[in-house]
């Protein structure tokens, strides 16, 4: 049974870790010990039929342990840490299966990253949400036994998209739709915009690269003035005799634009920055997909019948790889420097003209460029989720209407209490404890005049007191209209407004009864 290449105190049920580590560190793909010693009495029980040869390497100094080291030397039989065929197909389907925990995590990371981008852009962000139409894989460069890796965010083991990467994408897109040959549909991207909001980097790499013929067509696509580059690094330069050289060589040149490109001393940082992308995967479950390279005896110079050319006699080898599903969420976070591009380009600041660009560049990259890795074969191709996007935006109105409602009830449920303080503070002492006997009332379905009269009718009250209560309660009763100094029944007995009227009467005659 293969085993994973981790210490023994550590067990082999993984079912609850995450998937980075399931994919990385927790994988069953290496071979064990007892599958040595089983493969070693296989062959000396064969090579004797009474186990002769079994009883001999046994029996001998180096045992069993000598027995494998001589076959592993001699390549007759898989060291230890060799990768268990059967195993690392079996692999995947561990790999694959996304727990209730996974779950759970994904959707906590997506909203604290949504809380917190709110609390920390306000209306100097963008946030776009978009679903995959084909399946995403990233991070195949990655080291792997098997063969292709995949990139998980650390530490919490998730599949995700690195922010650099979105941001290599985008610029891309930008720098298509700024190109007279591509995609030139009047966006409003120009160069200096591209370098105003990704930044500056020289483009040359390589010494040489002038020559290049592609690379000519492709500069030559663009429609810069020199006027803008002048604007561009009047904005960015500071006034100190190293960029004032800079600027005169890029100026004074045949072709300001490749001049400046060629520049290596020239990099300026952008006014926006990406955040990592942790895709919602649909049906918490990863999928595996298979690459079949025709022609690898070609890739790696090994002869197959004969000849290490091309042909239709090679032996196609399946490479399995992870990907996230189609149908998978992804959320778009953008955060822009306000400040610095205000200072730089007031007019992309201005009235968010930022946004619509930078809108326009990720719709043409979901259409036409893909993310993450395999795009020149269909992979990373997503859709923009407007739905989505008006979902998420009303629920945020929803839960900002609520706020603005509860902090609106508590400052008028605090202007309320500090009213009915001064209030109380201008009353008697008398109309403060009468206040106090309907405040402590047990029976709150009581009125508070009855319980006023109830308090009365013993001992609370006496004297020059009892007939100052007698008078708030005439001037209450009145105002309730409940003031009854004739009744009507015949039974008075039962009238309650009469009887209280003629209670209070006699409490004002100073009566104590």
């Amino acid at each position: 049974m293969p085993i994973a290449a981790v210490p023994e105190y550590l067990g082999s049920d993984f079912k609850s870790a995450s998937p980075g580590l399931c994919f990385g560190m927790y994988l069953p793909i290496w071979t064990e010990r007892t599958d040595q010693e089983r493969e070693v009495k296989e062959r000396a029980t064969k090579r004797s039929r009474e186990g002769g040869e079994l009883k001999r390497i046994l029996g001998s100094p180096q045992g069993m342990d000598g027995a494998i080291k001589n076959l592993v030397r001699r390549e007759k039989l898989p060291d230890l840490w060799d990768k268990n065929d059967s195993g690392s197909r079996d692999s995947w389907k561990k790999v694959v299966e996304l727990t209730n925990d996974d779950y759970t995590r994904m959707k906590a990371l997506a909203e604290r990253e949504a809380a917190l981008f709110q609390t920390m852009t306000g209306a100097s962000g963008l946030r776009l949400m978009a679903k995959s139409v084909a399946p995403f894989t990233t991070g195949l460069g990655n080291e792997h036994p098997l063969e292709n890796g995949f990139a998980f965010l650390n530490p919490y083991g998730l599949p995700y998209l690195p922010g650099s990467g979105v941001k290599g994408v985008v610029r891309r897109a930008a720098e298509e739709l700024a190109h007279q040959g591509f995609f030139r549909d009047d966006s409003g991207w120009t160069l200096p915009a591209i370098w105003h909001l990704f930044g500056f980097e020289p483009w040359l790499v390589s010494k040489g690269r002038e020559s290049d013929a592609g690379w000519r067509d492709w500069i030559g696509g663009f429609s810069v003035r020199s006027t803008e580059i002048r604007m561009y690094l009047d904005a960015v330069l500071d006034d100190v005799p190293f960029s004032q050289k800079l600027k005169c060589r890029v100026l004074k040149a045949d072709d300001p634009l490749r001049k400046l490109l060629q520049e290596r001393q020239l990099h300026v940082r952008g006014a926006i920055e990406f955040w990592d992308v942790i895709p919602r995967i649909k049906a918490n479950r990863l999928s595996v997909e298979i690459m079949t390279p025709h022609h690898s005896h070609y890739y790696q110079g090994k002869a197959q019948v004969g000849s290490t050319s091309p042909h239709d006699s090679g032996q196609p080898v399946p490479i399995s790889f992870l990907t996230v599903p189609p149908g998978s969420g992804f959320v778009f976070h953008v955060r822009c420097n306000q400040g610095r591009l205000s200072r730089r380009a007031p007019k992309l600041a201005e009235n968010g003209r930022w946004r619509v660009l930078l809108e326009a560049a990720f719709e043409h990259a979901f259409e036409w460029l893909g993310f993450g890795a395999k795009t020149a074969v269909g992979y990373g191709a997503m859709d923009r989720n407007r739905e989505g996007e008006q979902r998420t935006r009303q629920e945020r109105q929803n839960r900002e209407r609520e706020t603005r409602e509860r902090a609106e009830r508590e400052r008028a449920e605090r202007e309320a209490e500090a009213s009915e303080q001064e209030r109380l503070v201008a009353l008697s002492p008398l109309e403060r404890e009468i206040e106090s006997v309907i405040r402590d009332r047990k029976e709150k379905s009581m009125s508070g005049v009855s319980a006023v009269i109830q308090a009365a009718r013993g001992d609370r009250w006496t004297g020059a007191e009892k007939v100052e209560v007698a008078r708030w309660l005439e001037k209450k009763l009145k105002e309730q209209k409940t003031w009854k100094e004739t009744s009507g029944k015949r039974n008075v007995l039962k009238d309650k407004a009469y009887q209280n009227t003629l209670l209070v009467q006699k409490w004002l005659e100073g009566s104590d009864a």
